[in-house]
């Protein structure tokens, strides 16, 4: 077989019931992702619209990759759809970095006079910055990045996970004790698949507290004390889960659970919270079907 075989069968991605990455490869995939979100042209604007062939030529990259097989086309729709979430968040932290100067080093910082076309040399051109720095000073941009400032205000619970996904933060929290191990994501069996998929959602309301907590001095963990409102969601969940009954997270209709009751809606922002990873979500027909209503 020799080394080269082990290069090519290096990237064995693997994924569950939902079509999302799991494994030791789903960091990897991520990495490619955002590599891939690079690589778009900044000035494309959109979900992003950019070129249909890079477009696919960059999907195909991956696909050899990481081995994917996608007979169905699900693996590559919620990868077009991670690029252009992590598209996105590219070109808000290329404004807050060299336009805006929100997250910009101090002066005296060895980066402090960097350029965006250095930075990202082979990513972005010098005439590529100009074209959308202008666009930047646009009554039209201007619009746009107050709405988007007023939407995040709506985000009133963040979690602190930084760029780590809720599935490598749940195998974490497993090796440390803050949840109990659970079922394997490794098996391709349906059985297994479907039993893992019932298990995860039944804990989401789980994941979701865990991953909004601090680490206290003391090395205790609580949600964070500075965000008040979210401090009474936990409790309301754990009230709502014990109605319910152990092992019974969904009741009162399709898809509405203890997380949904204590925040008072069904998810509706276009994913069912505490279950996405790689800048994309799991849909509610995916998880709940096609009678699920958002509220």
């Amino acid at each position: 077989m020799g080394l080269t075989s082990q290069v090519i069968n290096l990237f064995n991605l693997e994924f569950d019931g939902f079509d999302m990455p799991i494994g030791k490869w789903e960091s990897a995939y991520g990495k490619q992702i955002g590599n891939c979100a690079q690589r778009v042209n900044i000035n494309v604007k959109g979900n992003p619209k950019y070129d249909k062939v890079q477009k696919q030529n960059l999907w195909e990259e991956s696909k050899r990759k990481f081995h994917i097989d996608d007979p169905k086309g699900s693996k590559e729709k919620k990868f077009h759809e991670a690029v252009g979430a992590r598209f996105r968040k590219h070109k808000s932290w290329l404004v807050s970095r060299f336009i805006t100067k929100e997250t910009a080093p101090p002066p005296d910082s060895p980066s402090a006079n960097i350029k965006p076309w250095e930075l990202y040399e082979g990513y972005i051109t010098e005439e590529q910055w100009k074209e959308f720095e202008t666009y930047c000073n646009t009554d039209e941009f201007k619009a746009l990045s107050e709405k988007g400032k007023e939407n995040a205000k709506n985000n009133k619970h963040r979690h602190h996970l930084g760029s780590k996904s809720y599935e490598r933060a749940r195998v974490n929290w497993s090796k440390t004790n803050r949840i109990l191990a659970e079922s394997s994501t490794s098996s391709t069996t349906e059985s297994t698949t479907s039993c893992v998929m019932s298990e995860k959602l039944k804990n989401r309301s789980l994941y979701w507290i865990l991953a909004r907590q601090t680490r206290n001095a003391d090395g205790s963990w609580a949600t964070d004390p500075k965000n008040a409102e979210t401090q009474q969601i936990p409790n309301a969940i754990l009230e709502n889960l014990q109605k319910n009954g152990e092992g019974n997270n969904s009741s009162d209709g399709i898809g509405m659970d203890a997380l949904d009751k204590a925040l008072g809606k069904r998810d509706h922002r276009g994913h069912v919270k505490a279950l996405g990873r790689c800048g994309v979500g799991v849909s509610h027909t995916q998880v709940f079907g096609k009678g699920y209503k958002k509220g």
